[in-house]
């Protein structure tokens, strides 16, 4: 098994990290939750991806993306309203921070 990199990861959360002062920004044209619930957000998916890699058996994978899926992902394109999150991942309404 190749070593894992987690410089992508390193860089993630201190992107995220550097966000949390500006936690009670809200642009209603970008979305209707504020900044901190999208940090709550990306760390929960965070998480959910590491346990899940974590928890997974290579063998078992099945590669189920379309091909227009592919196409998107290469270039970094995410449509935004197209899908809707799971409920574990998503925050509640109102995110409490903590120093």
């Amino acid at each position: 098994m190749k070593k894992l990199d987690i410089t992508v990861l390193h860089n993630a959360l201190n992107q995220i990290e550097g966000y949390i002062p500006q936690r009670e920004i809200l642009n209603t044209n970008v979305s209707k939750a504020n900044v901190a619930w999208h940090l709550d957000h990306s760390l929960k998916v965070i998480n959910a991806v590491v346990t899940t890699m974590q928890n997974s058996d290579p063998a078992l994978y099945k590669d189920n993306f379309s091909f227009i899926g592919k196409l998107l992902l290469k270039f970094r394109f995410f449509p935004r309203g197209k899908a809707k999150a799971p409920k574990y991942v998503t925050p509640s309404e109102v995110i409490l921070y903590c120093n």
